[in-house]
């Protein structure tokens, strides 16, 4: 008897593998982090302030950096004689009240208004350079929460 020819089944075409998806770059460092929450606090730390003031604190800082007036690096627009306390001569370090427990929301709410800014939210125009319990500049853009945002 002869044998029945066997068919082989077609080979079915292999998926094509997944590409490979890359995490983006981080739109920031740890350290610009850091530091942004860190005048943030400085500036505007207490309970008493709004997150929006605290995000209009770190629009300055931004506005700053991109402003060609001032330095081009977050910790130089910090550090600039003059500017943001004491941060010039003493470097940026953390007002000793930060690691009171009593101030652990205080902090949180700074990193986490500080990573907003950091990944582009912004409340006041490119031109509001000035930030103080005064008006600075030539006009008083925003006052809220004791500070004055300026132009």
């Amino acid at each position: 008897r002869m044998a029945e020819p066997t068919v082989s089944p077609m080979p079915l075409p292999m998926p094509e593998p997944a590409p490979i998806e890359e995490e983006p770059a981080p739109a920031y460092t740890e350290e610009e982090l850091e530091m942004m929450a860190l005048v943030i606090y400085q500036e505007a730390g207490s309970d008493d302030c709004s997150n929006e003031t605290r995000l209009m604190v770190g629009n300055v800082v931004m506005n700053r950096v991109a402003d060609s007036r001032f330095p081009d690096s977050i910790y130089e627009v910090l550090t600039q004689e003059g500017q943001y306390g004491r941060l010039h001569w003493t470097g940026l370090v953390w007002a000793e009240r930060a690691s009171n427990p009593g101030e652990a929301h205080a902090v949180a709410r700074a990193y986490e208004c500080a990573e907003r800014i950091l990944l582009g939210e912004r409340l006041l125009p490119e031109d509001v350079i000035w930030q103080a319990e005064f008006p600075q500049g030539t006009e008083t853009v925003v006052y809220q929460d004791g500070t004055y945002f300026c132009r």
